[in-house]
């Protein structure tokens, strides 16, 4: 139990230090870092035999994933632009196309995988067991909580009109997902759903439901951008 308790301050402590670091000396490469942290706070987690609790898969992970992933960033959509019916058109166009998108950035999509995964393991399957288990012992206020600090840590650092809204955004998709890992315990499934939210994102910012790949000297951080809104009111995809 001490042992948890220490694994989890160090956790919080070296997070918070990653991100004041990456705020005023690096934010070009705070992702990365922010990443190989989480990855290295999970392979330790693994290594040192900290108890995480059961994690199950099954058949219906993938499918329930995609149905749940699309659903919410409809939510998001909605919340962020106030238009259920573009935001709706906008889904649907993305389930006609998602997998040539995926099959044109095969490498970004790996990618954008590979993370959603290691985040989820990190802020899910890491801090919701280590807060239930060591210090809160109510999982409903253990979400609560992680959804704030997730919010926090993605929160945007340019002031824009939607921030209130991308923070709202944010903290709903962050508490949905907690709340169903609560329920299932299920990884592939909230993986899935994170890795749906970031590759939709891809395509709402960069206006792409085709084969065209996205310019990787575009840095834009993934939130709503007003040229990019435009331009999808003018394919009528919003």
């Amino acid at each position: 139990m001490k042992r948890e308790l220490l694994f989890l301050i160090t956790c919080l402590l070296f997070l918070v230090i990653i991100k004041v670091y990456t705020l005023i000396f690096s934010r070009r490469k705070k992702n990365r870092i922010k990443l190989f942290f989480f990855f290295s706070a999970v392979l330790v987690a693994f290594l040192f035999n900290i108890n995480l609790g059961k994690l199950n898969i099954n058949l219906f992970s993938l499918p329930c994933g995609i149905l749940a992933g699309s659903l919410f960033f409809l939510l998001s959509l909605f919340i962020t632009t106030s238009n259920f019916k573009g935001s709706f058109q906008f889904i649907r166009e993305s389930c006609k196309n998602i997998l040539l998108f995926i099959k044109s950035n095969l490498f970004l999509s790996l990618r954008r995988f590979f993370t959603s995964f290691i985040e989820e393991m990190f802020w899910r399957v890491l801090l919701i067991n280590l807060l239930s288990k060591n210090i809160l012992k109510d999982k409903v206020i253990t979400a609560i909580l992680v959804s704030i600090c997730f919010t926090l840590d993605h929160f945007p650092q340019k002031r824009r009109k939607t921030i209130f809204r991308e923070w709202f955004d944010l903290f709903i998709f962050s508490l949905n997902v907690s709340v169903l890992y609560i329920l299932t315990r299920d990884i592939i499934l909230i993986s899935v759903i994170h890795f749906l939210r970031n590759i939709n994102i891809d395509m709402y910012l960069f206006g792409s439901f085709t084969s065209t790949k996205v310019n990787k000297r575009d840095k834009r951080p993934f939130a709503i951008v007003k040229k990019i809104l435009y331009k999808l009111k003018e394919e009528e995809c919003l």
